[in-house]
């Protein structure tokens, strides 16, 4: 938890935080949280646009969904909170 929220925090102070359109009338865990406390009980957040100098062009568009360990659909399985 503690790895992620620091992923989070990162991502804020860089600017990348994401929100979708397409998302924003999903369920919270597949939404747009852009808010710590949101992010922490939905257990994701996206980013996009990595990798560019201020005021230079994004070296990579993409959009991530960057999640918790504990999200319901994470890749890595299920662990205990």
């Amino acid at each position: 938890a503690e790895r992620f929220a620091a992923c989070f925090r990162a991502c804020e102070a860089a600017g990348l935080l994401y929100a979708n359109p397409a998302y924003a009338r999903s369920p919270p865990e597949f939404g747009n949280a852009m808010a710590w406390e949101e992010v922490q009980a939905c257990g994701q957040f996206r980013i996009k646009e990595l990798g560019g100098s201020t005021g230079e062009p994004a070296a990579l568009v993409l959009e991530v969904e960057v999640r918790s360990p504990h999200h319901v659909s994470c890749p890595i399985g299920k662990r205990p909170r």
